[in-house]
């Protein structure tokens, strides 16, 4: 049962790292866009339990991003290499590394002995 808890909780910060990182690009144009991705990534990745749910959601938010950012073949692309688009880009290295230094998820300390 556990398993299927930890299973079910990475496949929904996946989904919803990926839906975050949707609306990330569509609204990072505007200033309160801009300042929206920045609050709600980075609270939403500390929020998340430590290991892989934390991981996946960091790490499809970052995927969908980098790829909104590449151009594509027609020309166009969805992350302009302007000051907003280079500022949500910046937030992509920032979000991985908070998620990866905390991906071990703590170990309960054992009780300390009692007394003499």
């Amino acid at each position: 049962m556990r398993l299927l808890a930890r299973l079910l909780l990475g496949a929904g910060a996946l989904l919803l790292g990926g839906l975050t990182g949707v609306a990330s690009v569509v609204v990072h144009q505007r200033w309160w866009g801009l300042a929206l991705v920045f609050v709600a990534v980075v609270a939403a990745t500390a929020a998340l339990p430590r290991g892989g749910g934390r991981l996946g959601f960091a790490g499809a938010w970052s995927a969908v991003v980098v790829r909104a950012s590449v151009p594509r073949p027609e020309g166009d692309y969805l992350v302009p290499g302007d000051v907003q688009g280079y500022a949500l880009l910046l937030v992509v290295p920032v979000v991985l590394l908070m998620a990866m230094l905390t991906v071990r998820a703590s170990r309960p300390t054992p009780p300390a002995p009692s007394g003499l």
